[in-house]
């Protein structure tokens, strides 16, 4: 009940918080920007575990599209495959997990100078992911798709908050080269079976590429 409690007191202030930038954004000059990013995530999963969980190394990649002001306020929504995971070591063998997901984050986001080249900036929000597909490997072999019954024991559906420090350089007219870093803290227990508890946590960077879609430049 308290972990309930808890993702929807989150999600409510995350709602509230991306409703009120928004609004922000709206009586303000404003752009539209998108394109691509891809990077590399570390992830492991903590809850009631009977082992020791460590990170795990993951791929990611896909796009994003951003509304902001030509000022400091701005919302992204981005799409992107993530690799998830975790891996522990049991008697001398290191047994690696990983959890595919498609991951929607929707981001306030909050740049620290009113424009130029250089634009650092921080950013929040909630990210759902739908799980795609669970693989194993064992001492260092290839992944191989679990068994049916095992994948049956993940739920489908996961709510996190995530949040993070963006850089944002502009190298030609209309584009800029984008490089983020940030924290996922998974709330919902992916694990059905009730004795054990799963969260999904860990870090991701990505680099990507945003172009305009007005006329205008972004600075």
């Amino acid at each position: 009940m308290n972990q309930i409690f808890l993702t929807r007191k989150a999600t409510a202030l995350f709602s509230l918080l991306l409703l009120l930038t928004f609004q922000q954004v709206q009586a303000q000059n404003k752009t539209w920007s998108a394109g691509p990013e891809f990077g590399l995530s570390l992830s492991r999963l903590q809850g009631d575990m009977p082992e020791d969980q460590e990170f795990n190394t993951g791929l990611m990649g896909g796009g994003h599209i951003t509304y902001s002001t030509r000022n400091t306020f701005g919302v992204t929504f981005k799409a992107l495959y993530h690799r998830r995971g975790s891996q522990q070591e049991t008697n001398g063998v290191v047994n690696e997990q990983a959890l595919d997901y498609l991951e929607f984050p929707f981001l306030a986001r909050f740049f620290l100078t009113p424009g130029g080249k250089f634009r650092p900036n921080v950013f929040a929000g909630p990210s759902a992911g739908f799980l795609l597909g669970v693989k194993n490997r064992t001492g260092g072999g290839d992944y191989s798709n679990v068994s049916a019954q095992l994948r049956d024991n993940y739920r489908n559906f996961d709510l996190g908050l995530t949040a993070g420090i963006g850089l944002n350089y502009l190298v030609a007219w209309e584009t800029r080269l984008l490089l983020d870093a940030r924290y996922l803290y998974g709330l919902s227990d992916i694990n059905k079976m009730p004795e054990v508890s799963m969260y999904n946590r860990g870090f991701a960077l990505t680099l990507g590429f945003q172009f305009g879609l007005t006329k205008k430049p972004l600075n």
